[in-house]
């Protein structure tokens, strides 16, 4: 039974980028078309640009659920008609932060980590760190303040770090 959902939502400012980065593609796939009538293809370029599409596509394009049970964390991701599940099990969660602070993952010493937000949403980069197959590893997610108090009731006892310490 799900407490709590939320998704994944654009915020006008980040998706600057995005429009900026469109054009540039653009302006880009015209020279590499030009190059191609007038008989000079350039491979390398088209590769290039094929990278650049497939990169605003995983950065911009693919949206996320997050929801919470009273046992999991389930993140969905969709895209298209595709989506794709990745849960935490809440029993295995070590700590939370309100922030995603880089000396964080040095400090802990958390060697995988995994990637579940759209660039375009405006919300902080939250971490949770979780042990799983013997090991310390984290998510970072986007999501509202209300989510993170949410979870910290589900998590009574775990650590709840902050940027300070």
């Amino acid at each position: 039974m799900e407490i709590y959902r939320e998704r994944s939502h654009y915020n006008s400012s980040k998706l600057i980028w995005l429009w900026l980065a469109a054009a540039v593609l653009a302006v880009w796939l015209g020279e590499e078309l030009h190059s191609v009538w007038t008989g000079r293809p350039s491979l390398l370029g088209i590769g290039y640009i094929v990278c650049f599409i497939g990169l605003l596509l995983w950065r911009y394009a693919i949206r996320y659920t997050y929801s919470l049970t009273k046992q999991q964390l389930v993140i969905r991701s969709h895209f298209l008609w595709l989506s794709r599940t990745f849960t935490v099990d809440l029993n295995s969660v070590e700590s939370y932060s309100d922030q995603y602070v880089k000396k964080l993952f040095n400090r802990n010493g958390i060697k995988r980590y995994v990637y579940r937000y759209s660039s375009g949403d405006g919300n902080l980069i939250r971490i949770i760190v979780f042990h799983c197959k013997g090991e310390r590893q984290a998510v970072l997610i986007k999501v509202q303040d209300c989510f993170m108090d949410e979870l910290s009731r589900l998590l009574p006892g775990k650590y709840r770090e902050t940027a300070n310490q």
